[in-house]
Protein backbone atom coordinates (compact mmCIF):
# COMPACT_ATOMS: atom_id res chain seq x y z
CA UNK A 1 0.00 0.00 0.00
CA UNK A 2 1.73 3.22 -0.89
CA UNK A 3 1.93 6.31 1.49
CA UNK A 4 -1.28 8.75 0.41
CA UNK A 5 0.09 12.08 -1.37
CA UNK A 6 -1.76 14.35 1.54
CA UNK A 7 -1.59 13.41 5.64
CA UNK A 8 -5.22 15.17 5.61
CA UNK A 9 -7.59 16.58 3.59
CA UNK A 10 -9.89 19.53 4.21
CA UNK A 11 -13.14 20.13 3.45
CA UNK A 12 -14.49 23.52 4.76
CA UNK A 13 -18.23 24.65 4.34
CA UNK A 14 -18.48 22.88 1.03
CA UNK A 15 -21.48 23.49 -1.33
CA UNK A 16 -22.07 20.49 -3.02
CA UNK A 17 -25.34 18.18 -2.82
CA UNK A 18 -24.51 15.47 -0.70
CA UNK A 19 -25.16 12.43 -2.74
CA UNK A 20 -22.76 14.40 -5.25
CA UNK A 21 -20.46 14.83 -2.39
CA UNK A 22 -20.36 11.64 -0.85
CA UNK A 23 -19.41 10.47 -4.85
CA UNK A 24 -16.89 13.14 -5.46
CA UNK A 25 -14.86 12.61 -1.96
CA UNK A 26 -15.15 8.50 -2.42
CA UNK A 27 -13.38 8.99 -5.56
CA UNK A 28 -10.66 11.32 -4.06
CA UNK A 29 -10.05 9.41 -0.81
CA UNK A 30 -7.23 7.42 -1.70
CA UNK A 31 -5.24 10.54 -2.12
CA UNK A 32 -5.38 11.34 1.60
CA UNK A 33 -4.92 9.62 5.05
CA UNK A 34 -7.47 11.65 6.57
CA UNK A 35 -10.55 13.75 4.86
CA UNK A 36 -11.76 16.21 7.49
CA UNK A 37 -15.11 17.89 6.20
CA UNK A 38 -16.25 21.31 8.31
CA UNK A 39 -19.52 21.53 8.52
CA UNK A 40 -22.48 24.33 10.02
CA UNK A 41 -25.98 24.50 10.57
CA UNK A 42 -25.61 28.02 11.01
CA UNK A 43 -24.27 28.49 7.78
CA UNK A 44 -26.71 31.13 5.98
CA UNK A 45 -24.99 31.15 2.33
CA UNK A 46 -25.80 27.28 2.76
CA UNK A 47 -29.13 27.65 3.63
CA UNK A 48 -29.46 30.10 0.82
CA UNK A 49 -28.04 27.71 -1.73
CA UNK A 50 -30.26 24.41 -0.36
CA UNK A 51 -33.53 26.41 -1.47
CA UNK A 52 -32.10 27.56 -4.40
CA UNK A 53 -31.23 23.54 -5.34
CA UNK A 54 -35.06 22.38 -4.39
CA UNK A 55 -34.19 21.70 -0.75
CA UNK A 56 -31.43 19.59 -1.09
CA UNK A 57 -28.67 19.80 1.77
CA UNK A 58 -25.35 20.79 0.85
CA UNK A 59 -22.17 18.76 2.26
CA UNK A 60 -21.43 21.39 4.50
CA UNK A 61 -24.33 21.58 6.66
CA UNK A 62 -24.42 19.34 9.49
CA UNK A 63 -27.47 18.50 9.49
CA UNK A 64 -26.32 16.82 6.03
CA UNK A 65 -26.13 13.05 5.97
CA UNK A 66 -22.90 12.20 4.55
CA UNK A 67 -21.60 9.08 3.92
CA UNK A 68 -17.75 9.00 2.88
CA UNK A 69 -15.43 5.84 4.38
CA UNK A 70 -13.43 7.35 7.32
CA UNK A 71 -14.75 10.88 6.90
CA UNK A 72 -14.09 12.91 10.22
CA UNK A 73 -16.97 15.64 11.06
CA UNK A 74 -16.40 18.68 13.12
CA UNK A 75 -19.36 20.51 13.49
CA UNK A 76 -18.59 24.32 13.84
CA UNK A 77 -22.36 25.60 14.36
CA UNK A 78 -22.76 28.88 15.98
CA UNK A 79 -19.50 30.37 15.72
CA UNK A 80 -18.64 33.63 14.84
CA UNK A 81 -17.59 34.01 11.04
CA UNK A 82 -17.29 37.73 10.83
CA UNK A 83 -19.49 37.84 7.82
CA UNK A 84 -23.58 38.39 8.05
CA UNK A 85 -23.92 34.83 6.24
CA UNK A 86 -21.69 32.68 8.97
CA UNK A 87 -20.01 31.16 5.77
CA UNK A 88 -16.29 31.95 6.18
CA UNK A 89 -16.14 31.02 9.78
CA UNK A 90 -13.57 28.53 8.37
CA UNK A 91 -11.60 31.78 7.50
CA UNK A 92 -12.02 34.22 10.03
CA UNK A 93 -13.05 32.04 13.44
CA UNK A 94 -9.72 32.19 15.28
CA UNK A 95 -10.88 28.90 16.95
CA UNK A 96 -11.26 27.69 13.49
CA UNK A 97 -8.07 28.52 12.28
CA UNK A 98 -6.10 27.14 15.09
CA UNK A 99 -7.63 23.83 14.70
CA UNK A 100 -6.97 23.99 11.14
CA UNK A 101 -3.40 25.00 11.58
CA UNK A 102 -2.90 22.02 13.82
CA UNK A 103 -4.64 19.62 11.82
CA UNK A 104 -2.36 20.98 8.41
CA UNK A 105 0.92 21.05 10.30
CA UNK A 106 3.18 17.93 9.20
CA UNK A 107 4.49 15.80 11.91
CA UNK A 108 7.69 16.50 13.50
CA UNK A 109 10.48 13.82 13.11
CA UNK A 110 12.08 14.22 16.55
CA UNK A 111 14.90 11.89 15.44
CA UNK A 112 16.26 14.52 12.39
CA UNK A 113 18.13 17.35 14.06
CA UNK A 114 16.77 20.83 12.62
CA UNK A 115 18.00 21.99 9.25
CA UNK A 116 19.25 18.65 8.35
CA UNK A 117 16.84 18.46 5.19
CA UNK A 118 18.41 21.46 4.34
CA UNK A 119 22.07 19.78 3.67
CA UNK A 120 23.26 20.33 6.93
CA UNK A 121 22.93 23.89 7.02
CA UNK A 122 23.12 26.21 10.26
CA UNK A 123 20.10 27.51 11.95
CA UNK A 124 20.85 31.07 13.28
CA UNK A 125 18.20 32.59 15.88
CA UNK A 126 16.58 35.54 14.49
CA UNK A 127 18.01 38.78 16.14
CA UNK A 128 16.23 41.68 17.29
CA UNK A 129 16.75 45.07 16.18
CA UNK A 130 18.71 45.85 18.89
CA UNK A 131 20.75 43.09 18.81
CA UNK A 132 21.73 44.46 15.29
Amino acid sequence: MSTPALANLILAAPDVDTQEFDVLAGSIRHVAGKITLYASDTDFALEASKKVHGGAFRAGDSRATVSVAGLQTIRVSGVSAGDPLGHSYYGSNTTVLTQLSRLLRPPVQLSNPLGASDGGGSLFPIQDDEDR
